[in-house]
């Protein structure tokens, strides 16, 4: 699939399914002027949630260039990862895009994929990959909707209760401390 919406609770692994992915990607290409990126929310959240992710799992890659200050790693062979923020998506215009992540979706500009990504990934047919935890009807839910019909595009949610990753008395103790929308 070319867009894919994937809803999924917190602490479920959505960062280091999506950098692990963006990386493959980039090791697997042939084309040097392949680009991938994370969009967080914020700059802080790229630096705090994915960048050290992205060092870890790169770490042992031979000639592997790391900037820390752009918050960008370079391959060898030309394809580069860059960790970018959504705060000001014009800021994001211009870039070509082979495969985005767009985390915490619902946490994003609406604006940000329709006028700003999906003209970045047009002339390379690219990929996009929201990731998000649900935030009541935001547009993340209006993109899940879309995907569930719209060719070329799949959704899949992951509950806390249904994926064995969180046990079952921390789920218990997080219910029962929690509002129910909190907990939703």
């Amino acid at each position: 699939y070319r867009f894919v919406v994937i809803s999924m609770h917190r602490r479920g692994g959505k960062t280091i399914a999506s950098i692990i992915h963006l990386i493959r990607e980039a090791l697997l290409t042939k084309d040097k002027m392949w680009r991938g990126s994370f969009i967080s929310p914020t700059a802080i959240q790229a630096r705090r949630v994915a960048w050290d992710y992205v060092k870890n799992f790169c770490k042992d890659i031979p000639y592997i260039k790391f900037n820390e200050t752009e918050l960008t790693v370079t391959f060898v062979h030309g394809p580069k990862i860059m960790l970018l923020s959504g705060e000001s998506p014009d800021a994001l215009r211009g870039l070509a895009l082979s495969l985005v992540v767009i985390d915490e979706t619902a946490q994003q500009s609406d604006q940000l994929f329709g006028t700003i990504i999906r003209p970045s990934i047009a002339d390379k047919k690219g990929k996009v990959l929201f990731i998000s935890t649900p935030k009541g009807m935001s547009y993340f839910h209006e993109l899940y909707e879309h995907a569930r019909t719209a060719d070329g595009w799949f959704c899949k949610t992951y509950k806390s209760s249904e994926t064995g990753i969180l046990d079952e008395k921390e789920l218990a103790d997080a219910r029962a401390s929690m509002s129910d929308d909190a907990f939703m």
